[in-house]
């Protein structure tokens, strides 16, 4: 049985009220540290949301996508103020653990400990503050009003934290996460106002009252459905962490001042690398409505390497900021050593875009690794050897080569023959979830390792343990040759250090005078980095990328020199 890494923490909370009278009924506000690479938040969250849902006309709830144990994109798309809530002001230990008033519910905040009689005590209870609160979105601009009154006498270092979360975010929306959840709930996504809060008075008598009026630009941050955006404010008191009231607005209203404008946010769907020759892709274009009219069409027009332009009628109907993932036809191109895929939205609603800015998105697909057809896989398992095995398909999806199960902790090394040349995708599975990122868990301090090669040192696959997959993947050609300048254009490889949160260094030796061109994919191929070095001479290189402006997460940083492209994977951690 794997299980994390935990500390124990004891802690005492004193909750000291003079309560004197009481107008106001105090909401339940509960919040839950969840990631969706963890087994137990898959099992526990259901009863959660089920336990919220029948007292929702008490009850806030509210999730942090925090960063242990495994990938969580949400976690990702605002970890800055995830880790100042969830680990410098709470001091969060597991997931899942639960919060309810600015306390861990029961001894230590498991979920089970959340009850329909610990709710019951919060809401049985008298506020000290009626609340009310209302957002707006315009041009993406968040515009957060309400008010405050005071029921009754109060005292403390209270504070006013308003945050904006997404009432549910699906595995299509954020993909990557290994626990086989599909839908996560009321997902915090940003503070108003910062995560520190809004200082308010430290005295109030009945009848004080304060009034909310908060902006935020919502262009800083994620957001996948805006017609899901919840807007929570709560009063809290920095003394003892106590919540004191909550309340929600779950129907922001939504506008723009545009009425006619279809916006390209990103493409999706591309191969990590093709192969060389004619090759055919089926990209996917993710388009946003942000106009005030609703969108029933509009044209995605798109092309490779500026090659024959084709045009995808799209139609439909999003509301304002609706966003809608569109799978284009496939189109054919002769691929290159780098391959540029060029998508512009045009004529929403059958009328010109009121705002050229946002229409035209680009995203390049480098080509395959090569390697002759005499392979050998080497995998050093972790703990759990068990959970891993492996497959080599053809072009045509067919497995042409399969290993494992394997023991824990032993090294094989198995030779492979292609039947001949051919696109080739090398699959690494655990069934598990977690790849061989072993040493997280309690009991192993073991990360596996699985490096495929031909026998000129031509490397088509390489996994350190260093981050957790259910399926992992890379094309590469099989080839009966494989030419020496391909071989022998880079003699070493190396980038440092890995994990990384600043500069990656990357030294390598080149065997002759190359043009040298380095390029930086996340996992779905999109280039986040990319700088042509022209030629360089001959001898030992280092070339520095500056990580700290990428987002953190798994990287696979290419080096080309003339025809030959070698990769690694690098973790990006800061």
């Amino acid at each position: 049985m794997k299980k994390l890494f935990t500390l124990t923490i004891s802690a005492a909370f004193v909750l000291a009220t003079g309560i004197l009278s009481a107008q106001s009924t105090r909401m339940a506000f509960v919040e839950e540290a969840t990631q969706a690479s963890c087994p137990p938040c898959a099992s526990a969250n259901p009863g959660i949301q089920t336990l919220v849902n029948a007292n929702s006309d008490n009850t806030i709830f509210m999730a942090y996508q925090v960063w242990w144990p495994g990938f969580d994109q949400m976690y990702l798309d605002n970890s800055v103020e995830v880790d100042e809530r969830v680990g410098d002001y709470y001091s969060y230990i597991f997931a899942p653990q639960v919060v309810l008033q600015g306390d861990f519910v029961g001894t230590e905040g498991g979920a089970s400990e959340l009850t329909q009689a610990t709710l019951d005590n919060v809401t049985s209870q008298d506020s000290e503050f009626d609340m009310t609160i209302s957002g707006e979105v315009t041009d993406n601009i968040l515009h957060v009003t309400g008010t405050i009154d005071a029921t009754m006498a109060a005292t403390g270092t209270f504070k006013l934290r308003i945050m904006l979360t997404e009432e549910i975010i699906y595995y299509e929306d954020a993909p990557g996460g290994t626990n086989g959840e599909e839908e996560y709930h009321h997902v915090f996504k940003a503070f108003v106002g910062g995560s520190e809060g809004i200082t308010l008075a430290t005295s109030w008598a009945d009848g004080d009252s304060y009034t909310i009026d908060e902006t935020l630009d919502l262009s800083d941050f994620v957001i996948y459905h805006y017609e899901g955006l919840e807007v929570i404010a709560i009063v809290q008191n920095d003394d003892d962490k106590f919540v004191n009231q909550a309340v929600k607005d779950a129907d922001v209203d939504i506008s723009s001042s545009l009425e006619n404008q279809v916006n390209n946010l990103e493409i999706l769907g591309l191969p990590g690398a093709v192969c060389s020759g004619e090759q055919t892709i089926t990209p996917q274009v993710k388009i946003m409505n942000y106009g005030n009219t609703d969108l029933t069409s509009c044209d995605i027009v798109y092309d490779v390497n500026g090659g024959t332009a084709q045009t995808y009628a799209w139609t439909g109907s999003l509301s304002t900021y609706a966003a809608e993932l569109v799978t284009l036809d496939p189109i054919t191109f002769t691929a290159t050593s780098s391959n540029t895929l060029t998508t512009t939205v045009e004529n929403p609603n059958g009328v010109a875009n009121e705002n050229e800015d946002n229409v035209t998105q680009t995203a390049s697909v480098g080509l395959a690794p090569q390697a002759e057809l005499e392979l050998t896989v080497t995998i050093n398992t972790d703990c759990w050897g068990s959970e891993t095995t492996w497959a080599i398909k053809n072009s045509s999806g067919s497995n042409v080569a399969t290993g494992g199960p394997y023991s824990n902790t032993t090294e094989y090394v198995i030779p492979v023959t292609l039947p001949g040349e051919d696109c080739y995708t090398f699959y690494l599975y655990d069934s598990y979830g977690d790849g061989m990122n072993g040493s997280q868990w309690t009991g192993c301090n073991t990360d596996g390792t699985c490096e495929v090669t031909d026998g000129n040192g031509n490397t088509v696959y390489s996994y350190d343990g260093s981050y957790e997959f259910s399926t992992d993947e890379q094309d590469f050609e099989g080839l009966t040759t494989v030419s020496v300048d391909e071989i022998e254009a880079i003699s070493s490889f190396n980038v440092y250090p890995n994990p990384t949160n600043d500069v990656a260094h990357i030294a390598f030796n080149l065997v002759d005078s190359k043009n040298v061109r380095i390029e930086v994919l996340d996992l779905v191929g999109k280039v986040v980095y990319a700088e042509n070095f022209g030629q360089m001479n001959s001898g030992n290189q280092l070339i520095d990328v500056n990580a700290s402006q990428i987002g953190n997460g798994m990287y696979i940083f290419n080096i080309y020199a003339g025809n030959q492209r070698i990769s690694e994977r690098v973790s990006i951690n800061k």
